[in-house]
């Protein structure tokens, strides 16, 4: 009714740019007829909800010219399981993709079998057919890190493989030997999973009759592998503490998670261990150097592990579905590709995603022109689509801003009604006529932007993920200057185009450009030498 209030007519919102929203469940058939006549006035054509009648939601779908709606199947079921060596005839890497795909297809295959299973029992297939879209995580997050790697003898091999494959010598990280070489990341256990784990470990010392609880040894000064990491005394005096006293005395069984504890605990005692004998080898230069190429695998292992995950989404369910992960706002909030925690020329041009979406969070409209002009550089290559999660109030100005950058499926975040996550705009009269406005705007100029692409930009702003992987060091505030760049030629009327290091070293893409903008204060060698030759010439 308050949208009905708006003067808003149903149906006038886009029908092949993905428009939509998420909302909470329908409790029963007459809430769920109302969240369908709602979209259909706001113009939206994807409706991501849940009913305990498929064939229903489906029908009320259909009615209100809805024909899309979303998976949120995470990939954190996907693994390698474990690994001792490479299989025969194939290398680590060659060894990870095999394992990958292979759980990542039964992993998804397992997660779609019930919607498969609704879509044969419901008239017309239910809510199955219209899945086009899924997320497959929110947010970039790694899935290993040095004590990962440096405890487990397959990833720590995988690594030096790695290393290798990138023409490096053992020297250049401060070793004299292959066999000496570790991953570093300065990454430092939470304390509180430390002192999980070493209550579980004293537990099972208890069960296995020991006459004291274990020992750490742990000095708080030095968890991380090459960096001090100091704790506050309340953390220190938790891991001093001694067995679990709830521990059952006499059991010579341990579980799983009792080993796995013990594993952990004795890899932190060795990372202790060996920054206590402060390897002589490692000087600051290749400290540096190493960080840098652990940096580099974990995203190069993070591509392998999402690429896997992303295909068998897709194989899963009926095309033309695509998936990515929502990727933060960090882009436009700090002008950052994640801070060497996620390359997103790396997620394009591997083809890690058919689509690459990217969250704008409350993000003015320039900094959202930013965060969706770098998904449109890092798509350039392979043409991926791109979807934006546009979240937070009276978003239309942003909406307009994703769509000039070429985006083609949008999802508003969060419908509501209710407040129970995010910022919900449902009850929210300035942001519904906001959102149904726009989006009778798009429908009716849907034919020309669909026929229409960003036209050659004179112009061209570096994004070094080398800065952002080196920022670690030293953190110059360069994102905010590649803001401040970017916002500059935009109110210049001067069309910018956002390019890689890769970019510049293998496909010599300066050739389009008159002008190059850099910020960024580490720049790796090669793509250095290819401004410098373009500049001379």
């Amino acid at each position: 009714e308050m949208v009905r209030g708006l003067g808003l007519k149903g149906g006038q919102g886009p029908k092949r740019i993905v428009a939509g929203t998420m909302a909470q469940e329908s409790r029963n058939p007459e809430e769920l007829e109302a969240m369908g006549q709602t979209c259909n006035f706001l113009g939206f054509n994807l409706l991501d909800t849940y009913y305990r009648d498929p064939a229903l939601l489906a029908k009320v779908m259909d009615r209100y010219g809805i024909h899309s709606t979303l998976s949120h199947h995470t990939a954190f079921g996907v693994g390698t399981g474990t690994l001792t060596a490479p299989d025969p005839g194939r290398t680590h890497a060659e060894t990870v993709e095999d394992r990958l795909r292979r759980n990542a297809d039964a992993h998804y295959t397992k997660l779609a079998e019930p919607f498969r299973a609704a879509a044969k029992a419901a008239p017309g297939g239910g809510a199955y057919p219209h899945v086009r879209y899924g997320i497959l995580f929110d947010e970039v997050e790694q899935v290993i890190d040095c004590i990962g790697i440096n405890r487990d003898p397959f990833f720590l091999g995988y690594f030096v493989e790695y290393l290798k494959r990138n023409g490096l010598t053992p020297e250049q990280v401060g070793v004299k030997d292959w066999k000496d070489v570790r991953a570093l990341d300065y990454t430092v256990p939470d304390p509180r999973a430390l002192l999980a784990m070493k209550r579980r470990v004293n537990s099972a010392k208890a069960r296995m009759g020991a006459d004291e609880a274990l020992k750490t040894g742990l000095s708080g000064k030095t968890l991380g592998d090459g960096k001090d990491a100091s704790l506050d005394a309340e953390t220190l005096e938790l891991l001093g503490e001694g067995g679990d006293k709830d521990a059952e005395a006499g059991k010579d069984v341990l579980s799983a998670e009792d080993k796995e504890a013990m594993e952990w605990m004795d890899a932190i005692k060795a990372i202790e261990k060996k920054i206590k004998e402060k390897d002589k080898g490692l000087t600051l230069e290749t400290e540096k150097r190493l960080y840098h190429w652990t940096t580099r695998f974990k995203n190069a292992y993070y591509d392998q592990f999402l690429r896997s995950a992303s295909e068998a989404a897709c194989r899963n369910y009926p095309a033309p579905f695509t998936a990515s992960v929502n990727l933060q706002p960090q882009p436009g909030w700090l002008g950052l590709m994640f801070g060497g925690e996620c390359n997103l020329f790396e997620l394009g041009r591997e083809g890690v995603f058919r689509c690459l979406q990217w969250e704008d969070w409350n993000c003015g409209a320039l900094n959202t022109a930013f965060g969706s002009g770098l998904t449109r550089a890092a798509s350039r290559k392979r043409g991926q689509e791109r979807m934006a999660l546009v979240v937070g109030h009276v978003p239309g100005q942003r909406l307009m801003t994703h769509l000039a950058q070429g985006v083609r499926y949008v999802v508003f975040y969060l419908y509501g009604p209710i407040h129970c996550i995010g910022p919900v705009w449902g009850e929210h009269p300035p942001s519904l006529a906001d959102i149904g406005g726009t989006l009778a705007q798009v429908g009716r100029l849907e034919d020309d932007m669909l026929a229409a692409t960003n036209r050659p930009a004179p112009a061209a702003l570096l994004i070094a993920n080398t800065s952002e992987v080196n920022s670690t060091y030293r953190n110059q505030g360069f994102g905010y200057e590649r803001l401040a760049i970017f916002r500059a030629l935009l109110d210049a009327k001067v069309p910018v185009d956002m390019v890689g290091e890769e970019e510049i070293v293998e496909d010599g893409i300066l050739d389009r450009y008159r002008v190059l903008y850099v910020a960024d204060p580490h720049v790796d060698r090669r793509a250095q030498a290819a401004i410098r030759a373009w500049v001379e010439r």
